[in-house]
């Protein structure tokens, strides 16, 4: 079932920090072994049972399968990366980094539950790339929700650092100031999971556009071009 491939543990890192086009060029269907644990997450899920990562190591680690450690967190990382499942600790929604962490410390294995990913609504992943392209001044490259939101989520954070950055000169730029409520806005955004980003984009968008077109855009222009000399002088 997982045929000649060798699994080790920079198999599962090279596939969370790989995005869905190139990793699924030649998979693009669903492997055997990918069913096979996706069948038992939403078996147990229909059960009303939990499946935890240490679930997944006992199930799979046992007979019929046998499959080792390594070989069962790339399967389940292919899983995740598809859009299939999500993984939760203490109910928040686990992200790349997160999830690699959660395979390589079997500390979290108990409380790291993996569960059948919500499908996406098709508006929301459209609405959120059309806001990622009116924000960043740029094409999204990707086309899948999570993965949208994931990327749209990193812009925010470069966008956060920015904007503090000019929020630290106020005392020499006094109209600084008014880029407060701004900051607040992109470290809030910044820090939502790639599911509340999706499904909360109509309750965002307008304040963030607002914030680029009236504060921000016109302070970079200001701070990166000739007025700012004028105004030192």
């Amino acid at each position: 079932m997982l045929g000649l491939s060798v699994y080790t543990e920079d198999t599962f890192k090279q596939i969370i920090y790989s995005n869905q086009n190139d990793l699924f060029q030649v998979e693009q269907t669903i492997t055997e072994a990918e069913q096979e644990i996706l069948t038992l997450i939403n078996r147990r899920k229909m059960k009303s049972d939990r499946t935890s990562l240490h679930d997944l190591r006992e199930v799979f680690g046992s007979k019929p399968y046998g499959w080792y450690p390594n070989a069962v967190w790339s399967v389940t990382a292919k899983l995740y990366k598809r859009g299939q499942i999500e993984l939760k600790q203490d109910s928040n929604l686990l992200e790349d980094r997160d999830v690699l962490q959660a395979f390589l410390n079997s500390a979290q294995y108990t409380n790291t539950l993996v569960q059948p990913q919500e499908a996406e609504d098709p508006r929301a992943v459209r609405a959120l790339k059309e806001l990622y392209g009116e924000v960043f001044d740029e094409g999204c490259p990707f086309t899948i929700g999570k993965e949208i939101a994931s990327y749209f989520k990193e812009k925010l954070k470069a966008l956060s650092q920015e904007v503090e950055s000019y929020y630290r000169q106020r005392f020499d730029y006094p109209f600084l100031e008014s880029l407060s409520e701004s900051l607040e806005l992109t470290k809030k955004l910044a820090s939502k999971d790639y599911a509340q980003l999706l499904i909360q984009v109509d309750e965002f968008k307008v304040d963030l556009l607002d914030a680029k077109e009236s504060i921000l855009d016109p302070i970079r222009k200001f701070m990166n071009g000739d007025q700012r000399k004028i105004y030192d002088d």
